[in-house]
């Protein structure tokens, strides 16, 4: 990282040129096939304006790095990143638009990432006076996490600039890729060793459960033809005052019976009844396992954890739910997270770079097979504890999407906020069906609601899945 430049507040900002990771890499090479875009939305109290999400943005864009990069491209050497780029863009609707939809048509439109910024927003006026704010970013420089950040940030900057005519908010420093800020005894050859191990560990686990089995999907759709289902839900803070109490008194996590209750209605549509091996990823948070830690920089710094567990759609939830939540524990005590990604990440950047750029459906098709039987992954932001007030405005809602491209056929994202929390399965279809996704989710939650014994008819009610095509939990688990 070199070079600065002068703002227009005298102070210095810092340029970023670097390699991307290989993590960051894989995502980008995605982008001409089928693009890795996240979208965080934000509710918004207060009536706010253009001009206060205008003015918000190019103040945020100086706080963070990432915001101001585009991508060059080397051809079969490292693409990297380097500064320079627009201000970010705003669109403004009024009323009379279909949310869902828009996430929908966003999350596949590609950025121009040679031109940048890897990061566009939308705002959402409406007549009630809560307004909708659009963050969609690039996953390649961002988590969700990261997301949370942002969005707090541009309504903090907004509140100042409402009450003071500036909102100048603190400037971060470029910020490496997450790899080069893991623990020395995980990486070069030490790690290397302590990845095959953690891979022996892995398969020998899953063996005697015979091989992973995933959801009927259709896997010979080009990914050209292909478009998004999404599917949310929220639950009351009544609901999840059970759900956690329930979790707490069983030994689990929240986390672990939202996994449990989709594992189980992932293996009814397998094979109903009868025992299947599901394999299961949890997204990691790596900020605070870093040396040194990452604190609220734009950035991705997540992992995985995964684990293989022999499943029938009649067991029962919490000994499912224990089971998930002991396995993650081990392996985050093995220190999974930072062996098991880093070294095959490495090898598909490198795929991507022998393959080319013009050929991203290669490209993609490579990946999939490489993910292939997929995992059920869930994604848990965890309890979102920003501040919400800021000003004049305050953050009501917050809602979670992103894109699944080819890495699994449907991706499944938990966040809560003042006690109430949103599930959100975004699948990717045709390879998935709208019916087959919607069934699942509805099972899913059928199995929550009876494993806390919510047998009131009327209050079930409350679980109905959302549809439309278109558009407390555990600190470490992102």
């Amino acid at each position: 990282m070199n070079g600065t430049k002068q703002n227009t507040r005298n102070t210095i900002e810092q340029d970023i040129e670097r390699p991307l990771g290989a993590a960051e890499e894989i995502f980008w090479r995605l982008d001409d096939s089928s693009p890795m875009n996240c979208i965080a939305v934000c509710d918004i109290k207060g009536g706010i304006s253009e001009e206060d999400i205008k003015a918000a943005l190019v103040s945020v864009q100086k706080r963070h790095p990432n915001l101001r990069v585009k991508v060059s491209d080397r051809g079969k050497e490292k693409p990297w990143y380097v500064s320079g780029v627009d201000e970010i863009p705003l669109v403004v609707f009024e009323d009379e638009v279909d949310s869902l939809a828009y996430v929908q048509k966003e999350l596949l439109v590609p950025f121009d990432s040679e031109k940048g910024p890897m990061v566009r927003c939308a705002l959402l006026r409406q007549k009630d006076g809560i307004h909708k704010l659009y963050l969609n970013i690039h996953h390649s420089i961002s988590d969700g996490a990261s997301s949370v950040f942002l969005l707090r940030d541009i309504v903090q900057a907004a509140g100042m600039y409402r009450e003071t005519g500036a909102c100048d908010l603190e400037e971060l420093q470029p910020i490496e890729y997450f790899r080069d800020r893991l623990p020395g005894n995980v990486k070069g050859l030490l790690g290397f060793f302590r990845y095959l191990y953690t891979i022996f560990r892995l398969v020998f686990g899953i063996v005697p459960l015979g091989a992973p089995k995933f959801l009927k999907v259709k896997d010979a759709v080009p990914v050209e033809d292909r478009e998004l289902v999404i599917l949310t839900k929220k639950f009351e803070p009544s609901l999840m005052s059970a759900l956690y109490s329930r979790a707490k008194k069983e030994g689990t996590t929240v986390h672990g019976a939202l996994f449990s209750a989709i594992v189980l209605a992932s293996a009814k549509d397998i094979n109903e009844g009868e025992p299947v091996c599901v394999g299961c990823a949890s997204s990691v948070d790596m900020r605070t396992k870093l040396v040194p830690p990452v604190g609220e920089d734009v950035g991705y710094f997540v992992s995985v954890v995964g684990s293989g567990h022999k499943v029938s759609s009649n067991d029962a939830l919490w000994p499912l739910a224990r089971d998930i939540r002991d396995e993650a524990k081990a392996a985050l005590s093995r220190k999974m997270d930072m062996i098991l990604m880093p070294f095959p990440y490495r090898l598909h950047a490198w795929m991507g770079r022998r393959i080319g750029r013009r050929n991203s459906a290669k490209y993609a098709k490579y990946l999939e097979g490489a993910h292939n039987p997929p995992c059920i992954v869930l994604t848990n932001v965890g309890n979102i504890g920003i501040e919400t007030q800021h000003g004049p405005f305050s953050i009501v809602d917050m809602e979670f999407y992103a894109n699944p491209s080819v890495l699994t056929p449907f991706g499944s994202l938990v966040s809560t906020l003042k006690g109430e929390m949103r599930w959100t399965l975004v699948g990717s279809s045709p390879v998935i069906s709208r019916q087959q996704l919607e069934q699942v989710f509805s099972d899913a939650q059928n199995y929550l609601a009876d494993s806390i014994g919510w047998t009131d008819p009327e209050a079930k009610k409350n679980l109905d899945v959302t549809k439309k095509e278109s558009g407390k939990t555990e600190p470490e688990l992102a």
